[in-house]
């Protein structure tokens, strides 16, 4: 052929993704040409034939090649099939990825909303304690009033109806923190002295 040699053909058939599976066989009218073979087999070609061709050895030749050509056609079937599974394991993967990062997103701003509902309940709680304490402080500070009014009552000795009534409830007592239970009790006895001692 002009301008292009065998070996430049069988170069560029191999070098095509789709041409590269056609069997090549080179033929040649010098049998001892040692050097062509080797340069054909390097450039790609399946087989290298001399003049005259025997119809046997050709048969034989081409029956190989159809086996090989077959099994690199299977071969790269198998290799599609198998990259179009490996794409559909990945996007199947990365939605199951997707879908665990959303999770996770929504267990972080349901954490977050939970924390924040957590210490809103607490703060409240901390103000109702201190509500609760004052009061039972001006509960007890009422309490000893009255009772320093009825020790007054008693030592002006006025009559019995201008006297307050000084009950300290056994409730609060049972209700109330250490403290506000020690206050009390420290109350009620010193009613009961202030009377005692009248």
């Amino acid at each position: 052929m002009p301008n292009i040699s065998g070996y430049d053909i069988c170069t560029r058939l191999k070098s095509d993704s789709a041409l590269r599976d056609i069997p090549v066989v080179f033929l040649t009218a010098l049998k001892e040409d040692k050097e062509s073979r080797i340069r054909a087999l390097e450039c790609g070609a399946e087989a290298f034939l001399s003049k005259p061709i025997d119809e046997s050895e050709l048969a034989a030749l081409l029956r190989a090649m159809a086996k090989i050509s077959a099994a690199s056609i299977a071969k790269g079937h198998e290799k599609e099939r198998l990259a179009t599974l490996v794409e559909e394991r990945t996007r199947a993967l990365n939605a199951t990825h997707i879908a665990t990062l959303n999770l996770l997103e929504d267990l972080k701003r349901e954490n977050e909303a939970r924390k924040r509902s957590e210490d809103a309940l607490c703060a409240r709680n901390e103000e109702l304690s201190r509500f609760n304490k004052a009061a039972v402080d001006r509960e007890l500070r009422m309490i000893e009033l009255k009772a320093e009014i009825n020790a007054l009552c008693e030592t002006l000795e006025l009559p019995p109806r201008h006297r307050l009534v000084t009950d300290v409830p056994d409730v609060d007592i049972a209700r109330g923190a250490p403290a506000t239970r020690r206050r009390t009790r420290a109350v009620k006895a010193r009613i009961s002295a202030t009377f005692t001692g009248c």
